[in-house]
């Protein structure tokens, strides 16, 4: 198990990782201002470390040059901010990586906890007191709003984001853009976790668990279901999966019923696009999955890019050029063919990360259908943090003869 000790604490790292995770995410760091800042911080730290580039970085950018490339001669359309603000994404997050090394995940995961704690504490207030968050909302909130880079924004103290739609009770957003966001973070904190620790109802993960009840975010508990499953097949805890999967049902079923904001949310949907033509509806998750499924049909190779009309159009990525379905905005954006290379280098790191904690690298193949779950109801994939998921395995040294004899040590369990 990867531990930080005293001598290894590192200001700077806190800041690099807030700052790939934050980046795109949190509203206070939302936009290109933060992403430059984030690309330039990161980088200068690398040089000063006097660390060397891996090939496999030119490799990965590579690849997306040469579809950007496809896509410029076949649409003919080239936006520069666009071109540029992909690979800067890219760099940003290799630079963060290799300045962390392989205590990345640890203090990823040093960081959510603490967010997730205040998170809670805020929660608890607002559920005890539910005009604290008029008072949150209408005093204090306008302040950080007044340092906002981009805006609008979601009301926030940069710690915590409110999520002011009526509920029976409030909805935890944590520091993240909404609280599904912060649902899918939990969700990768619990796998960093689960891989260190094996043990679902440790500390950590237990308070992961409360704050991702308290989220109320259908998105968020699918994913959760998904790595359940993963986590009790590579645990081989088949009787667990058997006896588990009807109470699974049966509590989904009950809970379905009991609360409105599971069962309005997923009906309202479904009645939204029940026969009519999606190409003129607001774009919900479900009919943006359909439409950039219809790209996908038409350019299956290499997808349409980020140039064209259909995500960079009149309305500026608003109305009916709007996407909120990451998995299906991947496939349209870069086709199969970087749908594939960008999942077979997050398989890659996944699997490097399981091996050292002495799990077996079926749960990694595992965890690239609990990422593709996730995204189905966020565009994540292409940000800076998730890009750096597929960079891990280069801080993760570990040579062919270990990881046989892992393999072999983890089969005889």
């Amino acid at each position: 198990m990867l531990k930080l000790k005293k001598k290894q604490f590192s200001l700077t790292n806190y800041l690099l990782i807030y700052l790939l995770t934050g980046t795109a995410f949190m509203p206070f760091l939302i936009g290109n201002t933060f992403l430059v800042i984030g690309f330039l911080f990161s980088f200068f730290v690398f040089l000063r470390k006097r660390l060397k580039f891996d090939s496999f970085i030119f490799v990965f950018a590579g690849g997306y040059l040469l579809l950007f490339i496809g896509h410029i001669f076949h649409f003919s359309t080239f936006q520069v901010g666009i071109f540029f603000g992909l690979f800067m994404r890219i760099f940003f997050a290799y630079f963060v990586i290799k300045v962390i090394g392989s205590n990345v995940a640890e203090y990823f995961l040093r960081l959510m906890y603490f967010f997730t704690i205040i998170s809670l504490v805020v929660w608890i207030i607002l559920l005890l007191v539910p005009s604290s968050i008029d008072f949150f909302v209408n005093r204090v909130c306008p302040n950080f709003e007044a340092i906002t880079l981009y805006k609008p924004c979601e009301p926030h103290i940069i710690i915590f984001t409110f999520n002011i739609r009526n509920g029976i009770l409030p909805r935890n957003s944590g520091p993240f853009w909404e609280p599904g966001g912060f649902g899918v973070f939990l969700v990768i904190a619990l796998i960093f976790n689960l891989i260190k620790t094996k043990n679902m109802f440790e500390k950590r993960n237990v308070i992961f668990l409360i704050a991702l009840l308290t989220t109320q975010s259908t998105g968020a508990y699918l994913t959760f279901a998904v790595l359940v499953i993963v986590y009790l097949i590579s645990k081989r805890k088949f009787n667990y999966l058997i006896l588990g999967l009807p109470v699974f049902i049966f509590l989904f079923i009950y809970y379905f019923k009991e609360f409105d904001f599971l069962s309005k949310k997923i009906f309202s949907e479904l009645e939204f696009i029940e026969g009519q033509n999606t190409t003129n509806l607001s774009r919900t998750r479900l009919v943006s999955a359909i439409e950039d499924w219809k790209i996908f049909i038409n350019y299956p190779l290499i997808g349409e890019g980020r140039f064209t009309m259909s995500e960079y159009g009149e309305f500026g990525n608003q109305g009916l050029n709007y996407r909120n379905n990451g998995t299906m905005r991947l496939l349209a954006e870069f086709g199969l063919l970087g749908f594939v290379f960008y999942f077979s280098f997050m398989y890659r790191s996944f699997k490097a990360y399981c091996l050292k904690n002495n799990l077996h690298a079926f749960y990694a193949l595992g965890l690239i259908f609990v990422l593709i779950t996730a995204a189905f109801s966020q565009v994540i994939l292409m940000k800076p943090f998730f890009i750096g998921l597929c960079f891990m395995f280069l801080t993760i040294k570990i040579n062919k003869p270990e990881q046989e004899a892992i393999m072999r040590k983890v089969m005889t369990k």
